[in-house]
């Protein structure tokens, strides 16, 4: 089963994930779905700390009184600790999910081995 854009599209995915994506049936892209949306706010929730993170940075700079921008600084501190300290968990639920496909099962991936992101060659 093909994924939908919005579901897959990551920049560093590796060639491993996206392999298991494209040969999903359909009932393993339901449940892969059902976990993205347990698992949606606390991810969107890291990205908003993050990008509000360099722009909170260069507000500070230029803004006379940064008490206001300090806080959002904080807040985005804040969210992306939580994000990656919980990050951890989404993303190894994520690994053993994937490697319960079929097609992983018969390639022998295992949550230990796979590779979910991959920066470079």
């Amino acid at each position: 089963m093909k994924p939908s854009l919005a579901s897959c599209w990551y920049p560093f995915r590796s060639p491993e994930v996206r392999a298991i994506y494209e040969n999903l049936t359909p009932d393993e892209a339901s449940q892969l779905q059902h976990f993205s949306r347990k698992t949606r706010v606390p991810v969107v929730a890291t990205y908003i700390g993050l990008l509000m993170f360099p722009v909170s940075f260069v507000l500070i700079q230029y803004v006379q009184q940064p008490w206001g921008l300090a806080a959002i600084f904080a807040v985005a501190i804040i969210l992306g600790i939580i994000g990656l300290i919980g990050g951890a968990p989404i993303r190894s639920k994520a690994k053993k999910i994937l490697c319960e496909s079929n097609y992983a099962k018969e390639k022998g991936y295992t949550p230990e081995t796979l590779r979910l992101y991959s920066f470079g060659k």
